[in-house]
């Protein structure tokens, strides 16, 4: 049976209840990529006005991408709409599963993305073993090897934030988030033909993962203070992440 990512973390994921598609799949190419509508761009970074009227400037941000899979139809347990798996020890990143093996399909990345700056990453054409794959796995978590910017070692932080908060009635304070938490996102294959009428073919999949910057803290009141305001963060950014699939017969 397939595993996913390992971690040693906690790992909450959005999880989509659809039925999902399914394909056999032998290679794979994925792209993180950004939203940047409703943001106005600043001299340094950017700035958002909430749901909740709060105008949030990134000036400094960087958010941690561990990594990329194809989840095999077989390894698909699905509890609920938000699911929260205890990983103790070494063990796979989604329900119900543990183990050491990671599925061939997996991309990991151990990277720290920029959001002041934000810019797309491609990666691949990744080739693998034949499977029936139904979803597709993205997680956010802390940098496992030595990292750097511009001067700051984000070693050990899946979310790093630095700028400044405005509240509706004219109050400013500063933003100033380092976290090593993680978060992720399960999502059904969009747009790929059921298996029944792609019995026998293996296909190549381009996956792209957009993440929203002007939704990234909604529903945060900043006025209360809160507690896990990183793990809230994270989880926006997974929450309202899209993936696209564009399916082509010919394998690269």
């Amino acid at each position: 049976m397939k595993r996913s990512f390992l971690l040693i973390t906690l790992v909450a994921c959005t999880v989509s209840l659809d039925d999902g598609s399914h394909a056999l799949l032998s290679s794979a190419e994925y792209t993180l990529t950004w939203d940047t509508a409703d943001v106005t761009w600043e001299t340094q970074g950017w700035s958002t006005t909430t749901d909740l009227g709060y105008v949030v400037h990134v000036e400094n941000g960087w958010v941690g991408s561990y990594g990329l899979s194809l989840v095999a139809c077989e390894d698909v347990i699905v509890h609920g709409s938000d699911v929260l798996w205890s990983l103790v020890g070494v063990q796979s990143a989604y329900a119900g599963h543990s183990g050491d093996e990671i599925d061939p399909s997996a991309l990991v990345l151990d990277q720290m993305e920029s959001l002041a700056t934000p810019i797309p990453h491609q990666y691949g054409p990744y080739l693998f073993a034949p499977d029936t794959y139904c979803r597709v796995h993205y997680v956010m978590s802390y940098a496992i090897e030595e990292a750097e910017a511009e001067g700051r070692n984000l070693t050990g932080s899946s979310l790093w934030l630095e700028g400044t908060i405005t509240s509706p009635n004219g109050d400013r304070w500063p933003l100033d988030v380092q976290s090593d938490v993680a978060h992720g996102a399960l999502r059904d294959l969009p747009q790929l033909a059921n298996l029944a009428n792609a019995a026998l073919l293996t296909e190549h999949v381009e996956i792209r993962v957009t993440r929203a910057l002007a939704t990234m803290f909604d529903g945060i009141d900043f006025n209360q203070e809160p507690s896990d305001l990183d793990f809230k963060v994270l989880g926006n950014l997974t929450r309202y992440a899209t993936v696209d699939a564009l399916r082509s017969f010919n394998t690269p």
